[in-house]
């Protein structure tokens, strides 16, 4: 089968620990198996191409909260980042007004 590869690596830490308290002769060496790579849409390994991602619309992207730290104070605080459009300049707009409807 194309894509699929099988290795044995060691598990975290935490894990080989909890296994070696339930056994001890049991083993601590884990099965990986991959049964593909991730691609991209055009096909491309993500990690040979970094930064070629082309997008087909633009959208808008909600007001959030996000954490933003402060270094020189040595402190996170919360900021708000408000409402924006996404995405490449002349490429028509997803989505739409948003409606929510309340039945009952």
């Amino acid at each position: 089968m194309p894509g699929l590869s099988s290795v044995h690596v060691p598990p975290p830490g935490a894990a080989r620990r909890r296994i070696q308290r339930m056994d001890r002769d049991y083993g601590t060496a884990v099965r990986m198996i991959r049964l593909r790579r991730a691609r991209t849409a055009n096909g491309a390994d993500p990690g040979e191409q970094p930064g070629t991602r082309e997008y087909q619309h633009r959208w808008v992207v909600r007001g959030h909260w996000r954490d933003q730290p402060y270094p020189s104070l040595g402190i996170v605080r919360p900021l708000w980042i408000s409402p924006y459009i996404a995405g490449p300049e002349g490429l028509p707009l997803i989505g739409g007004e948003k409606v929510m409807v309340l039945a009952r």
